[in-house]
C-alpha cells in the first residue's frame, strides 16, 4: 500500500494522568512508505513518567502501471528507415519519484535495435525519436519504482513501410 491513513488507541486512564506525544505522527495523519517511530511519555499527578513507543510501518508492493500503447504503422523517409517517436506512456503509481525505465526495441528478426535504461518522473513520457528500420519492429518497455516494483512488460510493433520507388 501506499502512504495511509492509520488510526491507532490508546487506553488509558487520563484523569489522573497527562500524556505527551514525544516523536512519530499523530493518530489520523497520512504515514508515508517505511517505518514511523511513535513515542509517547505518560506522566501521573507524583511526577512519575513511563514512555511507550510503536513502529508504524508502511510498504509499497504495488507495481506501477502502464497503459498500453497502441501499435504504429510509418513510411520510411530515406534510406529504408523511419526517425520517430514510437509513442507516449501513461505511468501510474503509488508514490511519487523517479521511476527507472527500460526501453528495448527489437527488428523483425529479433536483433537489438536499441536497449536503453533511464530515469523519469511523472506521469506521462514521450518515448525519444529513433531510427527504425523497414520492417515490423518490437517494443518492449518496463517500469520500475523507488521500492523495486516492476511494471508489467508493455510491448507494441513499430512497422515502418518502404513505399519508396527504386530509381
Amino acid at each position: 500500500i501506499f502512504a495511509g491513513l492509520h488510526l491507532y488507541q490508546m487506553d488509558i486512564n487520563l484523569n489522573s494522568i497527562g500524556l505527551i506525544q514525544k516523536a512519530g505522527l499523530a493518530s489520523g495523519s497520512f504515514f508515508p512508505v517505511g517505518v514511523t517511530n511513535n513515542v509517547f511519555e505518560a506522566t501521573d499527578g507524583s511526577g512519575n513518567k513511563s514512555t511507550c513507543s510503536f513502529d508504524v510501518t508502511v510498504l509499497d508492493r504495488e507495481k506501477p502501471i502502464v497503459a498500453t500503447v497502441p501499435s504504429i504503422t510509418q513510411y520510411a523517409v530515406t534510406d529504408c528507415f523511419w526517425n520517430g517517436s514510437a509513442g507516449r506512456l501513461s505511468i501510474q503509481d503509488a508514490c511519487t519519484g523517479t521511476l527507472g525505465l527500460s526501453e528495448k526495441y527489437f527488428d523483425q528478426n529479433g536483433n537489438v535495435l536499441y536497449s536503453v535504461l533511464s530515469n523519469i518522473s511523472g506521469t506521462s513520457y514521450q518515448l525519444t525519436p529513433r531510427n527504425f528500420p523497414v520492417g515490423k519492429n518490437k517494443a518492449v518497455i518496463t517500469v520500475t519504482d523507488a521500492n523495486d516494483n516492476e511494471s508489467e512488460i508493455v510491448s507494441f510493433d513499430i512497422t515502418v513501410i518502404d513505399n519508396v520507388k527504386p530509381t
